[in-house]
């Protein structure tokens, strides 16, 4: 449907200006063919069975005539309605004509629809593509465009819906957002569909290889390609699965066997790192630096970090396994090493394991971490040098392994002032 000035005007200028017609009478541009039967009377001089009253019916509803008040001559207020007078076979002038343009370019209501290309109310087509400069629609204000959409039944809404059909080599937007500060892109969501999940911003890539986001930012200090806050920073789904919220940094699922949840490929330079962090992992699968398993000590006393421990034979199926001091007469149960005393925090109300960097022993019932394999710092025996075989003692202590005894680990480094070095621990 096309809105124009002459059709607004030809509604104004029914009478002295082009003639006015009998109202009972049949005019070219009457009421649509189909169009539901109105009962509102907006004006006491226009009934509803006017071939016109469907389009100045519209223009009372959109605000853009309002009529003139009854009680003037000729014009008797009629009970109960005392509605006001259109006045059609009345003469326009240019100024009134200018109003009544002006207030219809404002609010348009009612069903519209149209065929390709032309939709709704209002279609701008520049047929000059050679140039992503030329522009169908522009919109300048403190918002340049604002749409708002309403829906009913099983209808998709869309406050903005923007297509891009291609067919040129250059680079193809299906929407482009700039600002000169804040957000370029700003996505809000009050709730779910039940097909959708609330979400400010979604991104999606039809084509092998895509990506259904892509985020980049300056290498300036400070700059982020990514920022993610939430209940969870971020949760990432390999294909097929699917991802809980837990109050984490960042959670991640995969499907196993060939697909990892994170995979990086090493990095070049001596001192790049694919994962690196002033945190420390909790997990027993961790290669490159150490095993490491999470026990409870069982112990009667406090162990100073660095101890050996053994399995507690009241230990049952089930949880973090209990461990004791290790000695001569537990050593094929040893275990591991302390090497971590472990705490618990609460994490959005989820209590969560972290490390205690300030603990030097562990106390009867506290969690730790115990290094099964990997490098651990403790207080070397007497004698012992790099290369040197470790065994326990009968009393706890470390010493060295006989020849041939059962060994638990090599000493890696020399003693620093503290007596302490770096043993090279091997369970397997």
């Amino acid at each position: 449907m096309k809105i124009s000035v002459s059709i607004l005007s030809g509604l104004l200028l029914l009478g002295g200006l082009v003639g006015a017609a009998p109202w009972g009478a049949a005019a070219q541009g009457g009421a649509p063919a189909g169009a539901p039967p109105l009962v509102t009377q907006d004006f006491e001089d226009v009934p509803t069975n006017s071939p016109f009253y469907t389009y100045i019916h519209n223009l009372f509803v959109d605000g853009v005539v309002g009529g003139y008040a009854c009680g003037g001559p000729g014009e008797p207020c009629v009970p109960p309605g005392n509605l006001p007078y259109f006045r059609p076979g009345a003469n326009v002038t240019r100024g009134q004509n200018a109003k009544f343009t002006d207030n219809g370019r404002r609010v348009l209501t009612g069903a519209h629809s149209g065929t390709f290309p032309n939709y709704g109310l209002f279609s701008a087509l520049d047929t000059d593509r050679s140039s992503s400069l030329n522009a169908g629609v522009y919109g300048q204000g403190a918002t340049g465009i604002l749409g708002e959409s309403y829906t009913t039944g099983t209808a998709t809404g869309s406050g903005g819906y923007f297509y891009n059909n291609g067919g040129s080599t250059g680079q193809q937007y299906g929407a482009y957002a700039y600002t000169l500060t804040g957000w370029g892109l700003y996505g809000v969501s009050a709730g779910s569909t039940t097909g959708q999940s609330s979400a400010g911003v979604v991104g999606q890539s039809t084509l092998d290889g895509g990506a259904g986001g892509v985020f980049t930012a300056t290498t300036a200090s400070g700059s982020a390609g990514l920022v993610a806050t939430g209940f969870s920073g971020a949760m990432l789904a390999g294909h097929g699965t699917t991802v809980t919220a837990s109050g984490d940094g960042l959670d991640v699922a995969a499907m196993g066997g060939l697909s990892d949840a994170i995979y990086s490929l090493q990095p070049t330079g001596t001192t790049n790192y694919t994962l690196y962090g002033q945190a420390h992992i909790h997990g027993s699968n961790i290669s490159a630096a150490d095993y490491e398993s999470e026990v409870v000590y069982d112990g009667a006393a406090p162990l100073a970090l660095g101890s050996v421990v053994a399995l507690d034979p009241a230990n049952v199926r089930g949880g973090p396994l209990g461990v004791l001091p290790a000695d001569a007469s537990t050593a094929d149960a040893a275990i591991g090493v302390l090497s971590y005393r472990l705490r618990t925090v609460p994490v959005n109300g989820v209590a969560k394991t972290a490390i205690d960097a300030a603990a030097t022993a562990v106390q009867p019932g506290d969690r730790a971490y115990i290094t099964i394999l990997g490098r651990v710092a403790m207080a070397l025996p007497a004698g012992a040098k790099v290369g040197t075989r470790l065994a326990v003692g009968a009393d706890g202590a470390v010493g060295v392994a006989a020849a041939g005894g059962v060994s638990f680990g090599r000493v890696a480094s020399r003693p620093d002032a503290t007596g302490r070095g770096d043993v090279l621990v091997n369970f397997k």
